[in-house]
């Protein structure tokens, strides 16, 4: 019944399906937009499509910086404050373990770029050493 495309249930799942996949799409675009600024549109590409293996790596795409080609996982996020000195980046998507080089967040004021090798994870939030925020962009 569940597969069943006119039940309710059905529906709802994949409205909340399109949904979030819009919404990431979103926050890809303007990561791009200002990766791009800082860093060169040929230096910046982003190569996640839903359901493709890059997608199931949690390979959101790379960015070449000073001659080094980075991985990037891309999360939008609400806020982000220190505490215990730590920066928690809070974020409406699920939380993971990735293995990309950065996570990148963006929300619609800025985005924030990390070093990924000491990422903690919390409740509905990553946590980084300072030193690991490597670029602020607005």
């Amino acid at each position: 019944k569940i597969f069943d495309e006119n039940s309710p249930f059905f529906r709802a799942i994949m409205s909340n399906l399109g949904e979030s996949l819009l919404k990431g799409k979103k926050v890809e675009e303007l990561s791009k937009v200002r990766l791009d600024k800082e860093f060169g549109e040929d230096n910046v590409r982003i190569e996640s499509e839903f359901g493709a293996e890059s997608d199931k790596l949690g390979l959101d795409g790379n960015v070449n910086i000073n001659g080094v080609t980075n991985t990037m996982q891309i999360k939008p996020f609400t806020t982000h404050f220190l505490e215990d000195n730590k920066i928690v980046v809070l974020t409406t998507s699920s939380i993971s373990k990735y293995h990309q080089d950065l996570m990148v967040f963006t929300n619609s004021k800025e985005t924030l770029i990390f070093n990924n090798k000491n990422t903690e994870q919390g409740i509905n939030a990553y946590k980084f050493n300072p030193d690991d925020l490597l670029y602020t962009l607005g």
